[in-house]
């Protein structure tokens, strides 16, 4: 009986397992070239008769509980018999049932077979929808002795193709006592492999998403995935080929995890401890790597990676001068880069998906950035917009593509914003601007902030800025509104050049020193400067100039560094802001980055004790304050990357701050709090067990 369904199924698995990102599976694999040996003198293994009527045991027969002659461990589980299928596959644990339709001939390491009895693990030397001869050709033998056995399963004459009456393959499972190694061999024959869609590999199961090994093909150099099933070989191995499958020696790394990243370059680490260091490549393929480097580290930067594609990150650990685990593997893309002039309207967005290239992320929870549709007619059709969910406050950021932008140089951000409702509800937007994207965008810049965005109809907003140094940036939109019922939505996002600067800013920046606050700045080159204006703010949003200085350069005009300096006698309690005005002979104005300055407050908020330390599941802070605050207590691990950042308020006192750590690694990790108003306690660490 054809199975005209087949293809849909195999569909559904391989988009599933797409999206996979860890695999978990350690076993070594290799493979080589042999001579085939049929088996002499084995077992014909009696099978059972499938239902429903029309199914017959050489086509989907198969045999329980067959005793493999000896213990054999599988994904660290012990068994002493498995289950045997005409389909190219052995199972371990719960026996194949009798009801079959397409529960068997339908490959799947990704998922198992499809039946809820709990298949513990799967071996699959070529499953398909296979067909034998007649029922002698399914045999077994236990060969050797003690503690060196061999288990053999033999699929004899075997046709690739339901319909065919022709021999299209030969092949072997082969278990080995004591090493629990696998092996699958291999003898092609004259008939045709027609309308194959088979699967190689191993499966540790229930059900066995992120669990398997996929043999990627039937050439011998070939390797194996644990991130993409190649569920459609359709070609014979060669004669003689071996695929090999040996238990890691070493533990297999965990918590493989990406860290800072940007369009080119991307931060691993990883938690498994390894004496010998560790294996890793960086490929375009979700197969294991045949080559690769070595680091004696837990984390590593790649770099030189090109930008809008698909990596996989392998790793895997090596405990001996020989000894090595399986590979661990993460996929991730690299953000898109954009090309100036560059604009987005999100109408072309298809779906109800955001734009490919548009990355969104919610470091504290919460709602997402979504594509909305809107009532206006074109040029408003579509939108980025935040709904509020009521319940907490926002924090949702969208990041448009990588820039490659040149440091000093002015550009321009245009962009329309609008609120869904009149309640009189304030949302609340800012732009931030940044080389590295991580978990809680730490280290960058606010461009742009508006606290009561209120409008109901789109209102156009436009604002320059000047990178400090040439690199590739990030652009990111925020919402971080209060916990509201409203809406807000983006539309028209522009970004381009504009007049070149009359200044090379090579930087510009600040401290606190005693009392007041010291600013400097280097210009590398100067055309027709006239002047600077020192501006500071309260709000980072609001300025007023409070110094003003005339170019150092001839006429305005310089090749060469040149290095000014002001102090600002009278700063804001808590943080001021400063930027710097340019102005050119024939009148434009150009403003740089924003630089805070933190100033201490009069009394210093302190870390009475934190305990318990280890800690296991929740760590409680003692934090003692002379004023009530608002603001943020900071976990970060021993690599500076924040791992918790929760919003608290404090009164006048001592407080009482419970973390919920139960999800963190092992390690030992820093913490402190941070004030809203510029203070903060010392940091103290603590070690998670």
């Amino acid at each position: 009986m054809r199975k005209f369904y087949t293809c849909l199924v195999l569909l559904s698995a391989f988009l599933t397992t797409l999206v996979k990102s860890n695999a978990q599976v350690n076993y070594v694999f290799s493979t080589a070239q042999s001579t085939y040996t049929p088996l002499v003198a084995a077992t014909r293994l009696s099978m059972s008769s499938p239902t429903p009527t029309g199914y017959y045991e050489e086509d989907e027969g198969f045999a329980n509980n067959v005793p493999i002659g000896f213990t054999f461990s599988f994904n660290n589980q012990s068994y002493s018999a498995l289950n045997i299928n005409v389909n190219g596959f052995v199972t371990f644990g719960a026996p194949f049932t009798i009801n079959v339709n397409d529960r068997y001939n339908t490959n799947s390491l990704a998922h198992g077979p499809k039946q809820a009895n709990g298949i513990s693990g799967i071996i699959a030397p070529l499953w398909d929808d296979l067909r034998l001869q007649d029922t002698f050709g399914l045999k077994c033998k236990t060969e050797g002795t003690a503690p060196n056995r061999v288990f053999i399963v033999e699929w004899n004459h075997v046709s690739w193709n339901y319909n065919s009456l022709d021999s299209a393959i030969s092949f072997q499972m082969k278990l080995y006592e004591t090493s629990n190694a696998i092996d699958f061999t291999y003898q092609p024959m004259a008939g045709q492999a027609t309308n194959a869609n088979a699967s190689i590999g191993i499966a540790t199961c229930s059900q066995c998403t992120g669990s398997y090994l996929s043999v990627g093909g039937p050439a011998n150099a070939i390797s194996v995935s644990g991130v993409k099933e190649y569920d459609e070989i359709g070609a014979k191995p060669s004669a003689g080929q071996i695929f090999h499958f040996e238990p890691g020696t070493c533990s297999i790394v965990q918590s493989l995890n990406i860290g800072s990243y940007s369009s080119r370059s991307a931060s691993f680490s990883w938690s498994t401890a390894s004496s010998n260091g560790y294996d890793y490549a960086v490929t375009d393929s979700p197969l294991q790597p045949l080559t690769f480097s070595s680091t004696a580290n837990n984390n590593v930067t790649i770099s030189s990676l090109q930008p809008g594609t698909e990596y996989y990150m392998h790793v895997r650990s090596k405990c001996s001068a020989t000894g090595k685990s399986g590979w661990s593997t993460y996929s991730f893309k690299t953000p898109c880069e954009m090309v100036l002039p560059y604009k987005e309207t999100f109408e072309n967005a298809a779906g109800g998906k955001l734009p490919a290239c548009i990355m969104t992320d919610n470091p504290t929870g919460g709602n997402p950035w979504k594509l909305e549709t809107l009532a206006q007619l074109p040029p408003y059709n579509n939108a980025i917009g935040y709904i509020s969910d009521n319940l907490q406050q926002a924090d949702a950021w969208f990041v448009l593509p990588a820039a490659n932008l040149e440091g000093g140089k002015s550009y321009r951000i245009r962009f329309k914003y609008k609120v869904g409702d009149s309640m009189g509800i304030n949302q609340k937007i800012e732009i931030k601007i940044g080389t590295l994207v991580n978990s809680g965008f730490a280290g960058w810049s606010t461009i742009y902030r508006n606290i009561k965005v209120s409008d109901l109809n789109f209102k156009d907003t436009s604002l320059l800025f000047a990178p400090p140094t040439d690199n590739i940036y990030f652009i990111a939109f925020r919402c971080f509104s209060d916990k509201n019922p409203s809406n807000l939505s983006i539309d028209d996002i522009e970004l381009s050049n504009v007049k070149p600067l009359p200044v090379k800013l090579v930087y510009f920046k600040g401290d606190r020193v005693g009392d007041r606050n010291m600013l400097a700045w280097r210009t590398a080159s100067e055309l027709k400067n006239k002047m600077f204006e020192v501006q500071r703010g309260v709000d980072g949003i609001n300025f007023t100039t409070i110094k003003s200085i005339a170019s150092k350069g001839v006429n305005g005009n310089s090749t060469v560094n040149l290095d000014y300096a002001t102090t600002d006698s009278l700063p804001f309690m808590g943080s001021t802001y400063y930027r710097l005005k340019m102005i050119d002979m024939d009148g434009n104005e150009f403003y740089t980055q924003i630089v805070q300055i933190k100033s201490p407050l009069p009394y210093q908020i302190s870390f009475s004790k934190i305990y318990p330390n280890p800690a296991s599941d929740v760590v409680t802070a003692i934090v003692t304050s002379p004023y009530n605050a608002k603001g943020y207590y900071v976990v970060a691990d021993a690599y500076g990357k924040v791992v918790v950042n929760l919003p608290v308020t404090i009164t006048k006192g001592d407080n009482i701050i419970k973390v919920d750590v139960s999800k963190l690694g092992r390690g030992i990790y820093m913490s402190r709090f941070t004030c809203i108003l510029g203070g903060e306690t010392a940091a103290k660490s603590f070690m998670k067990q």
